[in-house]
């Protein structure tokens, strides 16, 4: 399973309003819901076993700011 999502997660106070303004104000509204969720507990709910669901901020293939936020889980083999 993999999903790719515009990283919503921010530490930096500014950043945090920035992403929440454009939650309100572009049309996405589950972008403060997405940024404050533990995305392990639902995959490992979903029979996924922890130690292969991952979450990581990829790069974009230009290199400008932001990258992508994937996250995903594998299936163990058995």
């Amino acid at each position: 399973m993999l999903h790719i999502e515009v990283p919503v997660r921010r530490t930096d106070a500014v950043d945090q309003f920035i992403t929440n303004w454009d939650a309100t104000h572009n049309a996405e509204p589950f972008w403060s819901t997405l940024a404050e969720m533990d995305l392990i507990k639902p995959a490992v709910k979903a029979g996924f076993a922890e130690e292969n669901v991952f979450e990581a901020v990829a790069p974009t293939f230009n290199g400008k700011q932001g990258g992508w936020l994937a996250y995903g889980a594998r299936k163990s083999e058995g």
